[in-house]
């Protein structure tokens, strides 16, 4: 009997079209400090005035996530054409995102001390734990499967 193949359609189709767009997106807002502009006129100038190192953080943040959504979409065209680096790539994509989100997170701990005072602390804790149960799932998924995944 063959294994279903739904979740990795919605890998391919959905998560690894989706993810880099909006890693693309989430790198823009950091990188130009825009979403500190969202909240107040001239809010970029005087976030970083406040923490300047958090200027430098964002900035290399933002570069992770370019990096890793060119990886992203690498990944969705291996998987997409059944490569065996498919796997591999998507794999490093998911701990390349839990990477730079541990980066960020521990970057705006080692500023703010507290977790309550970082505006979407609970969102990077919620990607942290989200991306560590989509590695977890994905191991045993992949691993039943590897015997599709042959091309070069």
């Amino acid at each position: 009997m063959q294994p279903t193949m739904k979740w990795y359609k919605f890998i391919i189709y959905v998560q690894l079209i989706l993810a880099p767009l909006i890693d693309l997106l989430n790198a823009y807002t950091t990188i130009t400090g825009a979403a500190y502009e969202a909240e107040m006129t001239g809010g970029k100038n005087i976030v970083y005035n406040m923490y300047p190192s958090l200027e430098t953080i964002d900035k290399v943040y933002g570069f992770l996530l370019i990096g890793i959504a060119v990886l992203g979409f690498i990944a969705r065209q291996k998987l997409a054409k059944y490569s065996n680096l498919g796997p591999k790539l998507y794999f490093a994509f998911l701990g390349a995102t839990l990477g730079a989100v541990l980066f960020y997170l521990i970057g705006l701990l080692s500023i703010f001390h507290e977790p309550e005072q970082i505006a979407g602390a609970s969102q990077l804790f919620g990607n942290v734990i989200g991306l560590i149960i989509l590695i977890c799932v994905n191991i045993p998924y992949f691993k039943n499967r590897e015997h599709l995944f042959v091309n070069d």
